[in-house]
């Protein structure tokens, strides 16, 4: 009887897949995360990514490590907000912390930490308030109860009454 040779089992082509698009306030560029398999450590990578409408070139905007998700634009197209599991230089869990960079060029800021990860970031229609979801202890200060604080703490959600999202 003869036996099976051993052989590696590789994909056929790189997998790659486009994800959360944002269209800047101007309509001339599409932001969208790119995500790709990383073989090498098992895992997925993703990145920011921009598209000119006008000539279809797309260059990627984000770079390093960790995972870059969720691109916002500001209403006046000239940061873009995203969430980013990159390390800030402590040991610790990756979790999804709020960033902004300049859509010209510079370097991405931290620009919101949570204890948790950070999910579902928007901007409000002036630029001046973030909302997000974020889970949050039961013993919490940040629950809503504190006078001195900003946080609104959603304790029942109705989720699609007759087709309608409605909040309690």
């Amino acid at each position: 009887m003869e036996t099976l040779k051993k052989y590696d089992v590789e994909p056929l082509t790189p997998w790659r897949s486009i994800t959360e698009l944002a269209v800047s306030p101007n309509s001339r560029v599409i932001l969208f995360t790119r995500v790709t398999v990383n073989d090498e450590e098992d895992a997925y990578d993703s990145h920011l990514w921009a598209t000119s409408v006008k000539t279809g070139e797309s260059r990627q905007f984000t770079h390093g490590l960790g995972r870059d998700f969720s691109p916002l634009w500001s209403p006046d197209g000239g940061d873009i907000y995203f969430l980013s599991t990159r390390s800030t230089g402590e040991q610790e869990e990756p979790k999804a912390r709020l960033w902004k960079i300049p859509f010209k060029g510079g370097e991405a800021t931290l620009f919101i930490e949570a204890k948790h990860s950070i999910e579902s970031p928007q901007l409000s229609p002036d630029g001046k308030r973030v909302l997000f979801l974020s889970s949050v202890e039961e013993e919490s200060e940040a629950r809503g109860d504190a006078e001195e604080t900003d946080v609104i703490w959603v304790k029942k959600l109705i989720y699609k009454q007759n087709g309608v999202l409605k909040l309690n």
